[in-house]
């Protein structure tokens, strides 16, 4: 989706912001801090999931903001600038209102393959309504 693409743009703007955890070639991370987004349909509030939907419906999207640093207070503060940038940002798609709204967070975890690697999720919520 395009919005979802406009979000990891505003996110780059901070730190590089990837669509996967970012390794080389030989499977070794890529240096930290950076930014992963991880996106999916979640809801629709017509409730026609297996059709074609009008161009009228309400939609919501589901994504998950990943900071990924060398330590928890690195991961943390990667959060809150991300934030600081989502929160009240309104992006653009032709015909329609959207906005961002946070959605929970998790605590700052060691990642279990790579353990210089830290991270935290935050969950936001993109909603799309017909302008």
């Amino acid at each position: 989706m395009t919005v979802l693409t406009d979000v990891q743009a505003r996110l780059a703007t901070l730190y590089p912001a990837y669509d996967t955890l970012a390794v080389n070639p030989d499977g070794v991370p890529f240096p930290t801090p950076y930014y992963v987004l991880y996106g999916a349909l979640s809801e629709l509030d017509d409730k026609r999931l297996t059709s074609t939907q009008d161009a009228d419906s309400d939609a919501s999207w589901d994504f998950t903001v990943r900071a990924v640093s060398t330590s928890a207070a690195g991961a943390r503060r990667m959060s809150e600038l991300a934030r600081g940038v989502l929160i009240g940002w309104a992006p653009t798609a032709a015909g329609r209102a959207c906005s961002v709204r946070f959605d929970g967070e998790d605590d700052p975890q060691t990642d279990k393959d790579f353990k210089t690697v830290v991270f935290q999720d935050v969950d936001y919520v993109l909603v799309s309504r017909r302008a």
